[in-house]
Protein backbone atom coordinates (compact mmCIF):
# COMPACT_ATOMS: atom_id res chain seq x y z
CA UNK A 1 0.00 0.00 0.00
CA UNK A 2 2.85 2.13 0.14
CA UNK A 3 4.43 1.80 -2.51
CA UNK A 4 1.03 2.70 -4.42
CA UNK A 5 1.09 5.81 -2.24
CA UNK A 6 4.24 6.91 -2.91
CA UNK A 7 3.60 6.33 -6.37
CA UNK A 8 0.43 8.33 -6.90
CA UNK A 9 1.97 10.70 -4.55
CA UNK A 10 5.25 11.02 -7.08
CA UNK A 11 2.94 11.37 -10.20
CA UNK A 12 0.99 14.18 -9.13
CA UNK A 13 4.27 15.99 -7.88
CA UNK A 14 5.26 15.57 -11.82
CA UNK A 15 1.99 16.74 -13.00
CA UNK A 16 2.36 19.65 -11.07
CA UNK A 17 5.17 20.89 -11.88
CA UNK A 18 5.16 20.17 -15.54
CA UNK A 19 1.84 22.25 -15.73
CA UNK A 20 3.83 25.35 -13.87
CA UNK A 21 4.89 28.06 -15.53
CA UNK A 22 7.14 30.81 -14.18
CA UNK A 23 5.98 33.13 -16.55
CA UNK A 24 2.24 32.74 -15.62
CA UNK A 25 3.11 32.82 -11.57
CA UNK A 26 5.52 35.88 -11.68
CA UNK A 27 5.79 38.11 -8.74
CA UNK A 28 6.06 41.03 -11.12
CA UNK A 29 2.88 41.80 -12.90
CA UNK A 30 3.25 43.34 -16.56
CA UNK A 31 2.83 46.52 -17.15
CA UNK A 32 0.04 47.60 -20.12
CA UNK A 33 -0.19 51.29 -20.65
CA UNK A 34 -2.99 52.67 -21.97
CA UNK A 35 -3.10 54.40 -25.04
CA UNK A 36 -1.60 57.81 -24.61
CA UNK A 37 -1.24 60.47 -26.94
CA UNK A 38 2.52 61.29 -26.78
CA UNK A 39 4.51 64.50 -28.34
CA UNK A 40 8.40 64.53 -29.73
CA UNK A 41 10.06 67.36 -29.42
CA UNK A 42 13.01 67.69 -31.34
CA UNK A 43 15.24 70.62 -30.91
CA UNK A 44 18.37 71.13 -33.10
CA UNK A 45 21.31 73.59 -34.19
CA UNK A 46 24.89 74.07 -33.95
CA UNK A 47 26.95 73.44 -30.85
CA UNK A 48 28.89 76.64 -30.95
CA UNK A 49 28.20 79.66 -31.69
CA UNK A 50 30.32 83.03 -31.48
CA UNK A 51 28.68 85.55 -29.09
CA UNK A 52 29.61 88.48 -32.01
CA UNK A 53 28.28 85.95 -34.95
CA UNK A 54 24.93 84.72 -36.14
CA UNK A 55 22.48 84.58 -37.34
CA UNK A 56 22.32 80.87 -36.24
CA UNK A 57 19.67 78.81 -38.02
CA UNK A 58 17.95 76.52 -34.91
CA UNK A 59 14.91 73.71 -35.77
CA UNK A 60 12.40 72.70 -33.87
CA UNK A 61 8.93 69.79 -34.24
CA UNK A 62 6.79 68.52 -32.42
CA UNK A 63 5.88 72.02 -30.85
CA UNK A 64 2.18 72.57 -29.55
CA UNK A 65 0.60 74.60 -31.31
CA UNK A 66 -1.07 77.58 -29.65
CA UNK A 67 -2.51 81.38 -30.39
CA UNK A 68 0.22 82.85 -27.53
CA UNK A 69 3.07 80.79 -29.30
CA UNK A 70 6.00 79.46 -26.96
CA UNK A 71 8.42 81.46 -25.30
CA UNK A 72 12.39 80.72 -26.46
CA UNK A 73 14.61 81.45 -23.85
CA UNK A 74 18.53 81.91 -24.13
CA UNK A 75 21.07 81.10 -21.63
CA UNK A 76 19.50 81.47 -18.26
CA UNK A 77 16.40 82.58 -17.52
CA UNK A 78 17.04 85.98 -16.33
CA UNK A 79 20.03 87.17 -18.17
CA UNK A 80 18.75 85.59 -21.37
CA UNK A 81 17.15 87.24 -23.86
CA UNK A 82 13.59 86.01 -25.19
CA UNK A 83 11.74 85.13 -28.28
CA UNK A 84 8.11 84.49 -28.73
CA UNK A 85 8.19 81.44 -31.70
CA UNK A 86 5.12 80.79 -33.66
CA UNK A 87 4.80 77.02 -34.94
CA UNK A 88 3.54 75.98 -38.06
CA UNK A 89 0.31 74.65 -38.26
CA UNK A 90 2.71 70.59 -38.53
CA UNK A 91 4.23 72.16 -34.90
CA UNK A 92 7.52 72.91 -36.33
CA UNK A 93 9.62 76.18 -36.43
CA UNK A 94 13.01 77.95 -37.96
CA UNK A 95 14.75 80.10 -35.25
CA UNK A 96 17.60 82.54 -36.02
CA UNK A 97 19.60 83.01 -32.98
CA UNK A 98 22.14 85.89 -32.96
CA UNK A 99 25.43 85.18 -30.66
CA UNK A 100 24.93 88.56 -29.01
CA UNK A 101 21.49 86.82 -27.74
CA UNK A 102 23.45 85.61 -25.06
CA UNK A 103 24.73 88.82 -23.64
CA UNK A 104 27.65 88.63 -21.39
CA UNK A 105 26.98 85.03 -21.08
CA UNK A 106 29.91 82.69 -22.09
CA UNK A 107 30.89 78.76 -22.59
CA UNK A 108 28.36 75.89 -21.60
CA UNK A 109 24.75 77.40 -21.92
CA UNK A 110 21.13 76.26 -22.91
CA UNK A 111 18.59 77.15 -25.00
CA UNK A 112 15.17 76.56 -23.78
CA UNK A 113 11.71 76.61 -25.61
CA UNK A 114 8.96 76.79 -23.19
CA UNK A 115 5.14 76.93 -23.57
CA UNK A 116 2.96 79.61 -22.13
CA UNK A 117 2.40 77.81 -18.93
CA UNK A 118 6.04 78.18 -17.97
CA UNK A 119 6.64 74.35 -18.67
CA UNK A 120 10.21 73.82 -20.54
CA UNK A 121 9.33 71.59 -23.57
CA UNK A 122 12.97 71.09 -24.95
CA UNK A 123 16.37 72.27 -24.29
CA UNK A 124 19.40 72.08 -26.10
CA UNK A 125 23.32 72.77 -25.14
CA UNK A 126 25.14 75.13 -26.55
CA UNK A 127 28.64 76.38 -26.17
CA UNK A 128 29.16 79.96 -26.49
CA UNK A 129 32.84 81.88 -27.30
CA UNK A 130 33.87 85.24 -27.91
Amino acid sequence: MRKIVFTFSACLLALSLSSFSPAKHSLLKPVHSKSVSTLFFGFSGPAIISASGGPYLFKASGLPISDHGNTLICGNTIQGEQYLVFPEADGSADIEIYGSSFSNLRGSQYIWIVDQYGNTLESLYVFVTN
